[in-house]
């Protein structure tokens, strides 16, 4: 008799311990979600003079989109919306296999050095804003 009660104990335990660590989940992603929401708001505030330069310059640069989005897997599986800036030419945009061209050939000048210091990623501040990723 007295071990179906230790293991009623144990069981109890159990589900109590369960229970915290789902409300801890729930907090958790409470909490991320807020940081998420602040801290690419703020971002985008402070990068809005170099969004708005890297637009004009891409604009300038050769014609097509300033913005390119491609179809990624995000959280639990979901397909998103991707943004960044456009580096490649706009002949290229929708060529398949880019690994196939030299890297002369298909990114623009601005393309290139945004590629290098890896300032074409800046609108993905937007997808993190959004929740998508």
């Amino acid at each position: 008799m007295g071990s179906i009660i230790e293991v009623m104990k144990v069981k109890m335990i159990a589900a109590a311990l369960d229970s915290d660590q789902g409300r801890r989940d729930i907090l958790y992603d409470v909490f991320k979600r807020l940081l998420d929401i602040l801290m690419s708001s703020l971002a985008i505030i402070f990068m809005i003079p170099s969004l708005c330069i890297i637009s004009i310059l891409i604009r300038l640069g050769s014609p097509g989109p300033i913005i390119l989005s491609r179809k990624r897997v995000g959280k639990n599986g979901k397909i998103f919306r991707q943004f960044r800036f456009r580096t490649i030419k706009k002949e290229y945009i929708n060529y398949n296999d880019l690994k196939e061209v030299d890297s002369k050939q298909k990114y623009t000048v601005i393309g290139r050095y945004l590629k290098n210091i890896s300032m074409e990623c800046l609108p993905e501040l937007f997808n993190v804003l959004m929740g998508v990723v």
